[in-house]
């Protein structure tokens, strides 16, 4: 299978599958289309917790900032 296969067979899986970090990657991409933002990329930072662990927040913390 070529890269370019996988990456569609991987989109069309995403693009439909219905657990929570696929149904809000899709709401996040809809949300920027509509924002016109012309970039091709998005920022996600994260940070340690008092584990020592890497951490990223509440999820709608995440979303919000």
């Amino acid at each position: 299978m070529m890269m370019s296969d996988l990456t569609a067979n991987l989109h069309e899986i995403a693009s439909n599958a219905k657990a929570w970090p696929f149904a809000e990657a899709r709401a996040l991409a809809s949300r920027l289309d509509k924002m016109g933002d012309t970039k091709d990329e998005v920022l996600f930072e994260t940070g340690y917790g008092p584990s020592g662990l890497p951490h990223i927040g509440p999820f709608g913390e995440v979303v919000r900032t």
